[in-house]
Formats: structure tokens, C-alpha cells, sequence
């Protein structure tokens, strides 16, 4: 988002980039056309970090409802995120009832985000938490990446919903029962004592004016006056 003292962009998770934001940067043309909105993706790491050093107006958090490292930047959930653990139409885990359990998936090879996502971080400490076990787990920048891997038979991954929910109805990928798996809180943050542009607060309110209503976010950007 922009101010008088410069140019500073909001940013939010990759996996929120592509599905939740764009209705929100339209609505808020409609409302405020003054305002310019530009997407970016980035981890919670940079997020926090470009909060704190004032670089960010604001920031989309994507994590359990803990505390953050520093007491300046503060949060409030906006929203929840479903998760879905998804593999290949044909892979043996597709159709399943119920639940494998942590032992079965933990002999999986799974597709996970970028270290720094909660969620597949989450998920990666329960996996090696199985003992008698190692999971193959590699790393991705990207959703489509990761998608596109368990796409091709290759394993397994997590992501939210929104992320996967048209290749799973195309019948490309298959939900998987998961045990323990819980929606993921969308937050907006920002400097408790900074002063935030009011381009900003209009992104702030229209995000919080749709998710109120159940819709949901997802993206990074900047938004000038």
C-alpha cells in the first residue's frame, strides 16, 4: 500500500494469491477506483519481518491463532481456511471412507510448501513424529508445483481447498479423509503503532467486509493513492 512517505506493499501467502484476493481487488475498484491494487506472494517469515521494519502496510497471515515473535505486529483472524489432503484420482489413498492412519500416510511421499508454511510444517512434524518411519517429503516455492506432482501419481500434498477443489471435480486429484485436520486462520496484521495509509484501510475494510459475509482471501499486494 502506498503513503505519503513512500510506497508499501501488503503481502499474503502464495496459496492465497491466486484464489481469494482477486474478487476483493475487484470490489474494491468499484468502490474506491482511486485506489491501485498490485498482487504479491510472500512467506509469513517476510511478512512479520516487513511489518516490523515498515515495509508493509499490512500482511495476510496464514497459521494458528498464536502469539507472533514480536509484540509490535499484532493480528485478528478475518477468516478460516479449509485445508484438503489430496493425491492422484488413481493412487490407492483415493476413495478411501475413513481416515488412514498417521502410521499409513507416514509411508507416503508427500509434496509440501515452502518451509515457513504453517500448515505443511504442521503436517511435517506429525509425519516424522510416526516412529519406525521416514516419509519422503520434498519442498515447493508453489502450490502448482506441488499440485501439479500429486497430479502426475507422485504422492501427496496439502493445501487449501480453493487451491485444489477444480482438479478434484475435473476428477485430476482426490480428497483423502485426514485425520486431525483442521481449518486454518486467515489473519490480517499489521504495526501496532505505525500510521497505515488510507489505501490501506480501504483494502483492510473490504477484505474484513467480505470474509464477515463468507467469503475468503488470498493474495499479496500493494495498494496506492
Amino acid at each position: 500500500m502506498g503513503s505519503p512517505e513512500g510506497d508499501r506493499p501488503a503481502r499474503a501467502p502464495e496459496s492465497l494469491c491466486a484464489t481469494r484476493l482477486p474478487s476483493v481487488v475487484v470490489a474494491l475498484r468499484t468502490r474506491h477506483p482511486e485506489v491501485d491494487v498490485d498482487l504479491y506472494a510472500a512467506g509469513t517469515g517476510e511478512c512479520v519481518e516487513g511489518l516490523r521494519s515498515g515495509r508493509l502496510d499490512l500482511a495476510l497471515l496464514l497459521g494458528e491463532e498464536e502469539a507472533l515473535p514480536f509484540p509490535d505486529v499484532v493480528a485478528e483472524t478475518v477468516a478460516r481456511e479449509e485445508l484438503a489432503l489430496v493425491c492422484a484420482a488413481g493412487h490407492p489413498l483415493a476413495g478411501r471412507e475413513h481416515a488412514p492412519t498417521w502410521a499409513r500416510l507416514a509411508r507416503e511421499t508427500f509434496f509440501l510448501l515452502e518451509e515457513g508454511c504453517p500448515y505443511s510444517d504442521a503436517l511435517e512434524r506429525r509425519l516424522l513424529a510416526v516412529s519406525d518411519t521416514r516419509p519422503r517429503l520434498t519442498r515447493f516455492g508453489g502450490v502448482d508445483a506441488a499440485r501439479s506432482c500429486v497430479a502426475a501419481g507422485l504422492g501427496l500434498t496439502l493445501l487449501p481447498l480453493t487451491s485444489v477443489e477444480e482438479h478434484v471435480r475435473q476428477g485430476v486429484l482426490a480428497r483423502v479423509p485426514a485425520p486431525d485436520l483442521r481449518d486454518v486462520p486467515v489473519r490480517l496484521a499489521r504495526h501496532r503503532r505505525r500510521w497505515t495509509s488510507p489505501a490501506a484501510e480501504a483494502l483492510a475494510e473490504e477484505m474484513t467486509r467480505q470474509w464477515a459475509g463468507g467469503g475468503m482471501p488470498g493474495a499479496a499486494h500493494r495498494a496506492t493513492r
